[in-house]
């Protein structure tokens, strides 16, 4: 047993010297039998095996490392360019905020590049084409962020305000209603009697009353409203 740990604890230094960080553990089988083994502890120090020094006993495993060993290479640099991409759409957000939709728009373009199965990112690129009153790429924007995510409620919000825009009202209540029924947050509830608004105001009668009632009954639901 001794001489056994001392030869893993010997690879296990060697390792080190690689930047290969491992451990050894015991391992009692159900006759009694006890062995030990020696293994390699994280992907960094995985990649550096594979790279460093690889199987150079076996043809095939060694062709295998090599090709393990440029995946999670490959895996590390976009894991960095995703990191770079979501600093870029945190940057447009605050560009957005502050009134500057061009430059806002472009950085939202880029982070898009590699990131375009991001919902949210999608949406805020919306926000600054509508704010630079490209509605049609608006609209495209937030269709794609839905496409993306179905029960995110902020594009079907931004879609109604478009709609509104280009006069049809039963295009608004439906995005409206679909947002605050996906998340009934305050502003969503809003946005919902707001539809229910503008058609009542069209009609007359008991058509009128019924579509009133349906906006106070978005009303009723909100924790706050502004007086």
């Amino acid at each position: 047993k001794t001489n056994i740990l001392e030869f893993l604890n010997d690879i296990r230094l060697l390792l080190a010297e690689f930047g290969i960080e491992s451990m050894i553990y015991e391992i009692k089988a159900l006759d009694g039998r006890v062995s030990y083994r020696l293994a390699i502890v994280g992907e960094e120090s995985i990649k550096n095996f594979l790279g460093k020094i690889n199987y150079e006993y076996s043809e095939e495993k060694k062709v295998i490392g090599l090709l393990a060993y440029e995946y999670l290479k490959r895996k590390d640099a976009i894991k960095e360019i995703r990191r770079k991409c979501i600093e870029k759409a945190k940057s447009a957000y605050q560009l957005l905020l502050g009134g500057q939709y061009e430059k806002a728009k472009k950085l939202y373009t880029e982070a898009l590049h590699c990131l375009p199965d991001n919902e949210v990112i999608w949406n805020d690129y919306g926000v600054s084409c509508f704010r630079l009153k490209e509605n049609e790429a608006a609209g495209n924007a937030f269709r794609k962020a839905i496409g993306l995510n179905q029960n995110y409620a902020l594009p079907y919000r931004n879609l109604a305000v478009i709609a509104w825009q280009e006069k049809d009202d039963d295009q608004g209540q439906k995005m409206a209603v679909k947002a605050a029924e996906l998340d009934p947050i305050d502003e969503n509830l809003r946005y919902a009697a707001h539809a229910y608004i503008i058609l009542a105001e069209k009609q007359k009668g008991k058509e009128q009353q019924k579509l009133f009632g349906k906006a106070a009954e978005y009303y009723k639901k909100m924790k706050h409203i502004s007086k």
